[in-house]
């Protein structure tokens, strides 16, 4: 973990006077992501002795405010919750669009004043790096990382009396849309404060992304009593699909659910690892308490203990003088899902054994243990026991969570259940607009290998969707990628290169063998379906051996 010491802030002031001045130094010392920062600073001509101010206009914030109102409307919520936590102890937050326009702020009234006299930040300021320099909010957009900067590493001098904290903000896709941040004084430095600010970002970007997937929960699907802010949104009945694979996993779940066992699902990014996980809370006799939440992966080295065991009062500068229940305390009486167990640190594993031996806490700077009754749910797409022979990850915590394991198929193992994914993306995503896949774009789906997996096929529909003039999905809709890597996997036939569309033998005549099913052997249908004219589908079928007369009903 960096160390923030009065020698380092010494040694940057001397360091930041010679590189503003275009001088020659030793800035090897500097952390890698603030001297690029300050390069960039430079390249962009911000002047390092004063703010260079962008603040939009009433009408332009309005804008700003509406087309991220949803953005808007969720952060709200995490800034409340995180603010409750640092209330009186001279922070405040922000939350930015993804070109670093300040949204929203809420925090100690004397801090924001400050903070509008000294820097100019208010709503609609620009925080972006280039207006700003070297801060957290334009940096972290830059990197697309959570960052701390601290004091001097600031590349304005008005802002060297600050420490601020950033972590960008993703929706659904993975893309950036914003940056939630901490500031205080730069006497206020503490590596606790980044992890809070990127466990609230992360928490945001999930919300974000169940939001999109499941706008309301049915009421009669949420098990009564759970507490409105950890619930646990699917059940086994939104796992879609009925190849032996999926049922095989459905099943094994359920019996999962049944136990209090410890669970590990195992698979590829893009499975549904998560939604599994959901689905194991509601089926089980946990179902009545919360379902929390926490990425293992997305929390820096020395961050995670407060998050998974919370603190007491004072535990570090500031802490909520009341203390703070970390993850496990949230999560009593329900399910912790310990998502990338695989990234956990080592020197906090065998924290994590601990608890999960004895079911008891101890709170970073408390001296009590506190009995809990959690169910834990891990998942990660690491293969743990070749990370434990690498000594990655604890041989006897791996023991401890691989009681009831439950593989994830990947999706080019149940090919069966791609098509019925498909539709049921369409319907989620189209609502009442009727689209279709044509019989061509059925047949490439079946026979593309989705690395990707569930989320590929995911935002391959969605891609469709928005890019389809008409309600058929054709394959000149789908993305380049996945056309390539059919075309590799069925070389072209020289003597078809000129008369075929798509070139891939296999395909073709699923194609047709599907549109003549759906058009009851109609040639003029089936043709118009897959998008050639009735003389070269004739041709292709005479080449096939297909009877199209076979596929009449009356």
């Amino acid at each position: 973990m960096f160390k923030f010491t009065e020698e380092y802030r010494g040694r940057l002031k001397t360091a930041w006077q010679h590189f503003v001045a275009g001088e020659n130094w030793d800035y090897s010392f500097i952390r890698s992501e603030v001297y690029e920062s300050w390069l960039r600073s430079r390249g962009f001509g911000v002047e390092p002795y004063k703010i260079k101010s962008y603040i939009l206009s009433g009408e332009e914030l309005k804008l700003k405010r509406e087309q991220n109102s949803e953005l808007l409307q969720i952060g709200r919520l995490y800034m409340e919750r995180l603010y409750s936590v640092v209330k009186g102890s001279g922070f405040y937050l922000m939350i930015s669009d993804a070109d670093g326009i300040i949204l929203d702020i809420i925090g100690d009234n004397d801090i924001i004043e400050e903070g509008k006299s000294s820097s100019r930040l208010i709503v609609g300021a620009n925080r972006g790096e280039a207006f700003a320099g070297t801060n957290a909010i334009g940096t972290s957009l830059i990197t697309g990382k959570a960052i701390q900067i601290w004091s001097e590493e600031h590349y304005l001098l008005p802002h060297k009396k600050y420490t601020c904290s950033g972590a960008p903000v993703k929706n659904s896709e993975g893309t950036i849309i914003g940056c939630l941040n901490i500031t205080g004084l730069e006497s206020r430095i503490h590596v606790h404060t980044l992890g809070m600010v990127l466990a609230m970002a992360d928490s945001i970007s999930k919300d974000l992304f169940i939001r999109k997937e499941k706008t309301v929960p049915s009421p009669a699907r949420r098990p009564a009593g759970k507490p409105s802010e950890f619930p646990a949104l699917y059940t086994f009945d939104d796992i879609t699909g009925k190849s032996p694979a999926i049922t095989a996993t459905v099943a094994l779940s359920k019996r999962a659910a049944m136990s209090s066992s410890n669970v590990l699902l195992l698979g590829e990014s893009g499975t549904g690892k998560e939604l599994f996980a959901h689905a194991i809370h509601n089926g089980s006799n946990y179902a009545q308490g919360p379902f929390v939440v926490l990425n293992c992966g997305a929390l820096p080295a020395g961050l995670v203990e407060s998050e998974l065991f919370g603190y007491e009062g004072g535990a570090f500068t500031g802490a909520n003088k009341s203390g703070q229940q970390g993850t496990f305390e949230l999560a009593d009486g329900g399910t912790i899902f310990l998502d990338e167990i695989g990234e956990m640190p080592l020197d906090l594993q065998s924290a994590l054994l601990r608890v999960i031996q004895t079911r008891e806490i101890v709170r970073v700077g408390g001296k009590y243990p506190k009995r809990i009754d959690v169910r834990i749910i891990a998942a990660t797409n690491k293969d743990l026991w070749q990370a434990v022979q690498e000594r990655k990850f604890r041989e006897d915590l791996y023991f401890r969570l691989n009681v009831f394991t439950i593989a994830l198929p990947a999706l080019r193992e149940r090919q069966e259940d791609v098509v019925v994914l498909a539709d049921h993306f369409i319907r989620n995503k189209c609502g009442a607009k009727t689209v279709t896949l044509s019989p061509e774009v059925c047949a490439m789906f079946q026979g593309y290998s989705w690395p990707g997996n569930i989320r590929e096929l995911e935002n391959t529909i969605e891609r469709a969707i928005n890019i389809a003039d008409g309600a058929v999905i054709r394959p000149e809709h789908l993305p380049k990628p996945l056309i390539q890597a059919m075309e590799e996997s069925h070389p072209r036939r020289k003597d078809e290169q000129t008369e075929e569309r798509l070139n891939l033998q296999d395909i073709d005549y699923k194609a047709i063998l599907l549109s003549l099913d759906k058009t009851s052997g109609n040639i003029r249908k089936a043709a118009a379906l897959l998008g050639i004219n009735r003389r070269t589908l004739y041709r292709k079928m005479e080449r096939f051996g297909i009877p199209y007369r076979d596929y009449r009903r009356d």
